[in-house]
C-alpha cells in the first residue's frame, strides 16, 4: 500500500487491520450461538447534575459491569444523556462528560475512570457490536537514506466480554 510520509488519518488507520482485525476479534470473542454474534448491552440514562458514582451505579445496573472509580472523582457532576447506547460509546460518554481517562487492566477485564492529572482524550475509535477498536499511536517515519516511508499504528481491540489484545506495531509502507 502505497503511502506518503504524512500522518495517517483515522479511516487509513482502521483500513490497515480491517481483515487481521476481524480475524482475531472472532477468535478472542465468539459469537454466543448459531444465530449470529451477540449483541451489546444498552445503557439509558438522562439525568442531569448526578455524580460520577450514582452514574457508575446505574451503568451496572443496567450493563452488569462494574466501572472502577477508586482513582476517579466519584462526587464530580455529570449531565448525561444516553438513550439506548450501545456498551462501548456509552462508557466513551461517561469518560468525557466526566473528563476522566479510560484506563484498561487486567487485558482488558477491569476498566477505570481515572481524573486529576489525566484528562478525557478522545481517540480515533470505531465500534462495530461487541467491540471497541482504538488507535492509540501513530508514528510515521521516512528513511532518506534508502528512500523508505512508512506508518506504524498501535491498535487495541476490546470486547464487551472485556479482553483486551494490542498490536504493537502494523506497519505499512511505500
Amino acid at each position: 500500500m502505497p503511502l506518503t510520509p504524512v500522518l495517517p488519518s483515522r479511516r487509513l488507520a482502521f483500513a490497515l487491520t480491517l481483515v487481521g482485525t476481524c480475524a482475531l476479534a472472532l477468535a478472542a470473542d465468539p459469537p454466543a450461538d448459531e444465530d449470529g454474534p451477540p449483541q451489546p448491552k444498552t445503557f439509558t440514562f438522562q439525568k442531569a447534575n448526578v455524580s460520577l458514582g450514582t452514574v457508575a451505579a446505574e451503568f451496572k445496573k443496567q450493563t452488569g459491569f462494574e466501572i472502577d472509580l477508586s482513582r476517579a472523582d466519584a462526587s464530580r457532576t455529570l449531565k448525561v444523556d444516553a438513550n439506548k447506547l450501545n456498551f462501548w460509546p456509552a462508557l466513551e460518554q461517561i469518560a468525557r462528560e466526566a473528563d476522566h481517562h479510560l484506563v484498561f487492566q487486567e487485558q482488558g477485564r477491569k476498566v477505570m475512570l481515572v481524573g486529576s492529572d489525566a484528562t478525557y482524550r478522545e481517540l480515533p475509535t470505531n465500534f462495530d457490536g461487541i467491540f471497541r477498536l482504538a488507535a492509540k499511536r501513530v508514528t510515521a517515519q521516512v528513511d532518506l537514506e534508502n528512500d523508505q516511508a512508512y506508518c506504524e499504528v498501535e491498535l487495541s481491540l476490546t470486547g464487551s466480554r472485556l479482553s483486551t489484545h494490542s498490536w504493537s506495531r502494523i506497519r505499512a509502507s511505500r
